[in-house]
């Protein structure tokens, strides 16, 4: 009972306590991109190792990302198993070629750089036609996510909503012209913030707990599961309220003649038929009748025997004694012998 308390009160104040924020942040490996289209890296995050959270924060880091072209690239973050996927950038600059601009850098992706009254900064698109008319290299820093071949906002925090960290989250470079420029991925990184969504039968510590009302409801509640998981069962219906029990067990009655009932443990019984008996010597014998109750102790105690059935008793017993008596010493003892002598020579 105690150990059912105990499970259940910890789901209870679990359910309503506030989650606790976590961050998981891994590393993917990088890629040459040189000569075909598609590329990937992925990062796998199981729960046994990294738990698992919800309502995710993502950021993405592409670092050390080389390409001569960035109108050539198309990348996306895909999460495996849900299929989600959600456009990092993609044909920046527009058709036909695209923007000329070289990337060379870290370049980091949140949804938080995102100023919809200044939406220039953080924006690949105006990054990438400042590189052109600059040092032809678009400067590594954060930058916000934003359509294929559109320089619009795309909130990765918003397609990824409903999901946990918990799969395989999957980069996608995709190179629209991959026997003209050339580059490379130095490394992968993935950062989520979020709830902690915590695991089956544990307890989240939070400074928010259930109020007092509920928790005593909680254990009331379980308090009479358990009592009623582990009550032995019985017939009929149980009544709550303090009602009386229905099926309520009736008292042990006596045995039909010739039957005997030997309880064995709780749940079990056994019944046999034993016939009256009877005891052949010696004699007298009795024959007692007894309404369920143990009959007395023998009377002779030096060597009785009985035998009984559920109707009758048949007593028999025999005693003998014996007398030895101690013989005193005779009235007239014999004269000792003389000593006998031996004469010397």
């Amino acid at each position: 009972m105690t150990r059912s308390f105990i499970a259940t009160l910890g789901l209870s104040l679990a359910a309503a306590s506030v989650a606790s924020a976590g961050i998981i942040t891994e590393g993917g490996t990088g890629f040459i991109i040189d000569g075909s289209s598609l590329h990937t890296s992925d990062i796998v995050l199981d729960t046994a190792t990294y738990g698992e959270l919800a309502n995710l924060s993502v950021q993405v880091g592409l670092n050390g990302l080389q390409h001569d072209w960035l109108g050539d690239l198309v990348v996306t973050l895909t999460h495996v198993e849900s299929g989600t996927s959600v456009s990092l950038f993609g044909t920046v600059g527009g058709d036909p070629f695209g923007s000329s601009a070289e990337m060379d850098g870290f370049y980091t992706f949140n949804d938080g750089i995102y100023n919809p009254a200044v939406p220039a900064q953080g924006n690949l698109w105006q990054a990438a036609d400042d590189a052109e008319a600059g040092s032809g290299v678009v400067a590594g820093g954060f930058y916000y996510a934003t359509n294929n071949a559109s320089p619009n906002f795309v909130s990765m925090n918003a397609a990824f909503a409903g999901i946990t960290s918990a799969g395989t989250w999957r980069l996608t470079v995709e190179d629209t012209f991959p026997a003209s420029d050339y580059g490379a991925l130095l490394k992968l990184t993935i950062s989520l913030t979020g709830d902690v969504v915590p695991a089956p039968g544990r307890l989240l510590c939070s400074a928010s707990r259930a109020s007092p009302a509920r928790v005593a409801a909680a254990a009331e509640s379980t308090l009479l599961l358990s009592r009623l998981s582990t009550a032995p069962a019985s017939a009929g219906a149980v009544s709550f309220g303090g009602g009386a029990s229905q099926g309520a067990a009736s008292m042990p009655q006596a045995p039909p003649p010739g039957v005997s009932t030997s309880s064995r443990s709780p749940a079990a019984s056994s019944t046999s038929a034993a016939p009256p008996s009877d005891s052949a010597v010696p004699s007298p014998r009795t024959t007692r009748c007894e309404p369920g109750r143990p009959a007395s102790p023998p009377w002779a105690p030096g060597g009785p025997s009985r035998r009984c059935s559920a109707t009758t008793h048949a007593e028999s017993g025999a005693s003998a004694s014996y007398t030895r008596r101690t013989p005193s010493p005779p009235r007239c003892a014999p004269v000792p012998p003389l000593p006998r002598r031996i004469s010397k020579r």
